[in-house]
């Protein structure tokens, strides 16, 4: 009888046992479920967290707004200018709590937060996230490598252009020389200079304003940038590598012959241009004016307009204006191009 008894009492003893361990895994994976609502992707903590990001983002956008709209009232004929914006900025977001950049428009940095919202010319706002701000003159250094094949210069900035263009017009033609461009580079935004208000190359451009490169290189009451290779017995020989990125933003107004970003020039390759203007005489294009040498390659012109000015032939392209037989591979023009001949 006693026998019995253990029996029972151990084979309810096992099923309690049983149960509590069921109970055990019930309560873990409850448990596992209530922290995953609170923290999964679309977990309670993490929504609340997006909607207090969200609502950061609505304040910094509709301080951005109310700033860029009190400049335009105190405004009177004149555009907008960094100073005026980073003036109402400190009255609204308090000072030093923005960073207002010229970028093709402007761009507003929140330091606290390092959100950027880009404005364009219309006034419209938009949250950009690939902008780099944090650029030094350390991180520009000029021409960084040997020039050779394996070890191109690196071009880091417009004076990286400037120099090249002005060098090239002094009689050096960096013949079996390489380049390769080392970032998206933008005439029109601070951003891409080492120091856009340097006057260094003012004479250099017949300017004798007070004012600096960037004004100078976009203002189209000048005549903009020199091309690299500009006149015919200065040619650029060197090999040019667009690296897949962009240059944005060139301007160009010139009666000369050979217009372009390039004048007379060699191989150019993986280079994209957009958002621009060309103008020029014979040979005018909005990549290079005439390719001398080498060849064209995976070259893409997307919206810069290329005018043909006073020409005495048809030559002119949105890619280039003049090729000589050389040869041309996977270039594509998406722009307007405008051949005013001369006399008509």
């Amino acid at each position: 009888m006693e026998n019995l008894k253990y029996k029972r009492y151990s084979k309810n003893n096992g099923i309690t046992l049983i149960a509590l361990v069921i109970t055990i895994i019930v309560l873990l994976i409850l448990a596992a479920v209530s922290i995953s609502t609170l923290t999964g992707e679309n977990g309670l903590l993490t929504k609340a967290g997006q909607a207090k990001e969200n609502t950061i983002i609505g304040q910094e956008k509709e301080q951005v707004e109310l700033a860029y709209n009190s400049a335009i009232t105190e405004k009177t004929g004149d555009k907008v200018t960094k100073k005026d914006l980073q003036k109402e900025l400190d009255n609204i977001a308090g000072v030093g709590n923005t960073s207002v950049y010229i970028n093709d428009g402007f761009l507003v940095e929140y330091t606290n937060t390092n959100r950027k919202y880009y404005i364009n010319q219309n006034g419209e706002i938009e949250i950009d996230n690939e902008t780099n701000t944090d650029i030094s003159d350390e991180s520009l250094n000029s021409f960084e490598g040997s020039g050779t094949k394996l070890d191109p210069y690196i071009v880091m900035s417009i004076e990286d252009l400037m120099f090249l263009s002005k060098d090239s017009q002094e009689g050096n033609d960096y013949s079996n020389t390489y380049f390769k461009l080392g970032r998206n580079l933008n005439f029109k935004s601070e951003l891409s200079y080492c120091n856009y208000s340097t006057k260094e190359y003012n004479d250099f451009l017949g300017i004798t304003d007070d004012i600096g490169l960037l004004e100078a290189l976009t203002n189209d009451t000048y005549s903009g940038f020199k091309p690299i290779g500009y006149l015919k017995d200065s040619p650029f020989y060197g090999i040019f590598d667009g690296n897949g990125k962009t240059i944005s933003g060139i301007y160009i107004k010139s009666k000369k012959n050979f217009c372009g970003i390039f004048g007379n020039s060699s191989t150019i390759k993986n280079l994209t241009v957009k958002n621009g203007y060309v103008e020029g005489g014979n040979a005018t294009g909005a990549i290079v004016g005439a390719v001398r040498s080498g060849e064209l390659e995976n070259c893409v012109n997307e919206s810069v307009t290329v005018v043909l000015t006073n020409g005495e032939y048809s030559e002119v392209g949105g890619i280039a204006g003049q090729v000589n037989g050389n040869r041309i591979e996977r270039c594509n023009n998406y722009a307007d191009v405008i051949a005013r001949r001369k006399n008509a």
